[in-house]
């Protein structure tokens, strides 16, 4: 109820244009997320307030709270972090290939010492295995009236169902057979060579672990190796180990002009009619941060394109696209445009039959009378081919969900094919407030340096981190088009 009485007073304020009401409201907020044992929502609030106060004061009026702001955050916020400092690389690039319906290549092309491959290797999972276990992890926990017998054998046959009830270390066993699979022969032996470097070295040495995926690979794509996990520790909790989903296309590589904070955020939170408002604990977050200048756009597709078409098409590579919404992994039936599981051969709406309609991705815009808009994959693509946009931003959940028989159905990938070179997405459904302080670590980092494939990489990590307390961590993925220098 304090929130709501905050939210409102925040729009009233902000409608009636009384700048020194609303830098109060922000100020008394701040107190209120520091009793609550919240110290960034606090600083957020305050430095927000800060803000509002010093350009008052700029205009001539003489302000106190500027003073009080000031004493408040001096005594009970801690300083920033300075900017970080450049780290060793090592590079462990890998390239993924399917043989067949069993078997995978492991390709190392890029390492320390030397290439290797590993040929013939058995899938971690069957194709029915693997489906049972993205449920598991998309439902966070095990519900057995959920799965159906078969899918209860292939988690008995992984050893993570026993006794008809889940194993409570459940995401290590996955992380593991991941990571025997992945790390096998040669390239496992050249894996150790780098991972060595990095144990003795530790702090300011990372291993730069990158995926590549031919765009037909879908099956190898939809596998969860960020929970890849080995000697009691999963590789992607500590900073030792960054990884990222790179595709391999045709085309030049995409680059990242090194612009300079701050960073101009296109900011889009559809709320249409029929699905779960979203808390907006992600836009304040985001407005607090310095470092970031936020442009709130109309929640449609269509204002999307109008303001992208204000570029004049020359493209504008300081623009940053950030989508706080709602996205699902579907079959769309052709019909009713009602959205089914990827696995439904009928539409749950009109019974319209859906065998020859392809799982895609959709984002959930609004139109203009504020109902559902789903635009596929393949128009976002088609929308950001003619633009320079460094980095898009996908909170919706399954943003990087892939399934089919093209990578590119997904929106996340479909965004690399547009020619976007960094994209971050949830490849599984993520609460709204893990999704905040993931969207504030990595706008935090972000706007320690300019903008370049490392910075952001190192961006994602330090959000990650910031949920090794939950379920949560492995949820956010970087898919990159951009060459690691």
């Amino acid at each position: 109820q304090a929130e709501e009485a905050y939210e409102q007073a925040e729009m009233h304020f902000e409608e009636a244009g009384n700048e020194y009401e609303l830098g109060r409201t922000y100020y008394h907020w701040g107190w209120r997320y520091r009793g609550e044992g919240r110290p960034e929502e606090a600083r957020a609030m305050w430095e927000r307030s800060l803000k509002l106060f010093r350009s008052l004061t700029a205009e001539g009026h003489e302000n106190q709270y500027v003073r009080l702001v000031e004493a408040t955050m001096g005594k009970y916020i801690s300083p920033s972090p300075p900017p970080p400092q450049p780290r060793q690389v090592i590079p462990f690039h890998l390239q993924l290939s399917l043989r067949d319906d069993n078997l995978f290549e492991v390709r190392v092309i890029e390492a320390d010492a030397g290439e290797a491959v590993a040929r013939d290797v058995p899938l971690p999972y069957s194709d029915s295995a693997l489906s049972t276990v993205l449920k598991l992890i998309e439902s966070g926990q095990y519900d057995p009236t959920r799965f159906t017998e078969s899918q209860r054998d292939d988690l008995r046959h992984h050893g993570l169902l026993h006794d008809n009830d889940i194993v409570s270390d459940w995401q290590k066993k996955i992380g593991k057979t991941l990571y025997d699979a992945l790390f096998t022969g040669e390239v496992k032996s050249r894996f150790d060579v780098a991972w060595s470097k990095v144990l003795e070295q530790k702090e300011g040495t990372y291993v730069d672990l990158q995926l590549r995926f031919d765009a037909e690979d879908v099956t190898l794509a939809r596998y969860p190796w960020e929970l890849l996990y080995n000697d009691g520790q999963h590789l992607l909790t500590s900073e030792l180990l960054e990884l990222v989903r790179y595709i391999a296309l045709g085309q030049p590589q995409e680059s990242i002009e090194p612009i300079s904070p701050p960073y101009h955020v296109l900011y889009i939170k559809p709320h249409p009619r029929g699905m779960p408002e979203l808390p907006t604990t992600e836009e304040t977050t985001m407005e607090g941060i310095d470092g970031i200048e936020i442009e709130s756009i109309a929640p449609t597709f269509a204002a999307l394109q109008e303001r992208l078409e204000q570029t004049g098409g020359k493209g504008n590579s300081g623009l940053i696209i950030h989508f706080d919404g709602h996205g699902t992994f579907a079959r769309q039936c052709p019909n009713c445009k009602a959205p089914n599981p990827p696995h439904s051969t009928a539409c749950a709406e009109c019974g319209r039959n859906l065998n020859t309609v392809a799982p895609s991705g959709y984002l959930a815009f609004a139109d203009e009378a504020g109902n559902m808009d789903l635009v596929e994959a393949k128009h976002m693509k088609d929308l950001l081919i003619p633009y320079k946009i460094p980095l898009v931003f996908l909170s919706a959940c399954e943003g990087a969900k892939v399934q089919g028989e093209w990578l590119f159905g997904g929106v996340a990938p479909a965004l690399i094919l547009a020619g976007v070179p960094a994209v971050v997405a949830m490849q599984f459904s993520i609460h709204t407030d893990d999704a905040a302080t993931f969207t504030q670590a990595f706008y935090n980092s972000l706007t320690h340096d300019r903008l370049s494939p490392e910075t952001i990489i190192r961006a994602v990590t330090k959000g990650r981190r910031k949920l090794l307390r939950g379920d949560s961590w492995f949820i956010p993925t970087l898919y990159l088009r951009a060459r690691v220098d």
